[in-house]
């Protein structure tokens, strides 16, 4: 059907279409058609194609005028043959259809870019609220909104860049609505300035969206402790998962360097030595080259007594500063290995992990830890004072299914983000651009923050 409801045949190009005012052949040369209804791309396009026709719109008359009253119009089949007139109309057809094709990719590249960060959450925070998945029938990808016959010689438009001004004001907006302990601390406003600065290039070397520029800078207020997996199973010969996992922690710790931060960055192993504070990128590699690898407990007891327990503490006596907790697994987060079982409990294999299946290894106590630390945070610190965010490594679909109980527990969903795409997956698809890939871990994380943000009226 074509988009003005009056139109029920193909006309001549000169006859006007009394529906919507504007010649018909207009609609039919670009090709567009009705958008089914409750499709995120038919509304745009509704809105772009009444845009377009509006009587108002300056540029839609004249290209109306140019048909109807211009040289072409003129032309009878006595001043030029009718298969050259044809021929001439073909023409403009073409070019119209060109311009309506280039138009369609540049405008769907762009809301793509803008919509792709946000659907993903939105759709999990609607899923929550309902207690179910999402639909896949009725569900609509990002992925879909670029068609895949798009023609490959159009060039994409140029890369737009972040105003270090226009990243100062979000920043100093952020700290004033959502961090408000922090507006007297002059250490910040420093931080703000240098991460404004630097947010531009910062943009450009890691591919990060424009639109998320601005809450990228965001992270340069955070110190940073990243609770890594150094169990056996992180070493599989089949699956870059320790790669991956070291990769990821050099890539945020290149980030946030970049952005001018000198706020702490420590890694946490789940057993053995802890690296606090870590300076540079030398020390980061001597520390993941420390790490040794082998049997140990799975994320929930070192994250409890490494990470939540001395956090708590800092709230409690109002030192608490904003920190970003990353946890990087192959596993399930309440794995503990066979070390650290009783016989009494059923068990079930996962990797070189033992997963219990009583209520002292279920995934929900995972959750119920970060429900008690959110509770106890919550009454000094509102807001996005400490994210996190659990990624996964490694083809483990056991412990791809329990992780994902994370994202759909209404006591934690508002403070934890289980990212459901596997790191080392992510990395490959990316052809191992590491730069282009902690782009997207940043995105993951932009997410959790988005997750806190307190809603001001």
């Amino acid at each position: 059907m074509s988009l003005c409801q009056y139109h029920s045949t193909i006309a001549s190009p000169l006859n006007h279409c009394s529906g919507c005012g504007t010649v018909r052949d207009t609609h039919r040369t670009v090709g567009l058609h009705s958008p089914s209804s409750g499709s995120i791309v038919g509304t745009i396009a509704s809105v772009l194609v009444s845009t377009l026709g509006s009587p108002n719109n300056p540029h839609g008359a004249a290209i109306d005028r140019s048909l109807a009253e211009g040289p072409l119009s003129k032309l009878s089949s006595c001043c030029i043959d009718v298969a050259a007139r044809k021929r001439a109309w073909e023409q403009a057809r073409l070019i119209a259809e060109k311009v309506a094709e280039e138009t369609a990719v540049r405008v769907a590249s762009r809301i793509h870019e803008m919509l792709a960060p946000s659907i993903e959450l939105l759709t999990r925070q609607a899923a929550v609220v309902a207690n179910t998945e999402p639909d896949e029938e009725s569900s609509t990808t990002t992925d879909a909104i670029l068609p895949a016959d798009s023609p490959t010689n159009i060039q994409a438009p140029p890369p737009e860049v972040v105003k270090p001004a226009e990243a100062k004001s979000a920043l100093v907006d952020f700290v004033g609505s959502q961090m408000e302990w922090l507006r007297d601390d002059k250490d910040v406003g420093r931080r703000i300035a240098k991460a404004a600065e630097k947010a531009p290039a910062v943009t450009a070397k890691f591919k990060v969206p424009v639109v998320q520029a601005p809450k990228m800078a965001r992270l340069a207020l955070y110190d940073f402790i990243v609770l890594c997996d150094n169990t056996n199973s992180m070493r599989s010969r089949s699956e870059p998962r320790k790669a991956t996992q070291e990769a990821t922690v050099r890539g945020l710790f290149s980030v946030l360097r970049a952005l001018g931060s000198t706020q702490p960055f420590s890694i946490v192993p789940f057993t053995g030595s802890e690296y606090e504070k870590l300076s540079s990128l030398a020390a980061v590699n001597d520390a993941l080259d420390k790490m040794a690898y082998q049997r140990g407990p799975g994320a929930l007891g070192p994250l409890q007594t490494r990470i939540l327990r001395p956090l708590e503490e800092s709230a409690k006596e109002k030192k608490l500063t904003p920190t970003v907790v990353l946890v990087i697994t192959d596993g399930d987060a309440s794995c503990v290995s066979s070390a650290f079982v009783s016989s009494s409990h059923s068990l079930s294999f996962a990797s070189d992990k033992y997963c219990l299946l009583s209520q002292t290894g279920d995934i929900s106590d995972f959750g119920k830890a970060i429900a008690k630390f959110k509770t106890v945070v919550g009454e000094h610190y509102p807001g996005p004072a400490v994210l996190f965010l659990v990624c996964r490594v490694g083809n483990d679909t056991v412990a791809a299914e329990s992780l994902k109980a994370l994202n759909h527990n209404s006591d934690i969903h508002d403070m934890m983000l289980y990212s459901e795409n596997r790191l080392d997956s992510k990395l490959a698809e990316m052809n191992n651009d590491v730069d282009h890939y902690t782009g997207w871990v940043v995105g993951e994380l932009l997410k959790a923050m988005e997750l806190q943000l307190i809603q001001r009226r």
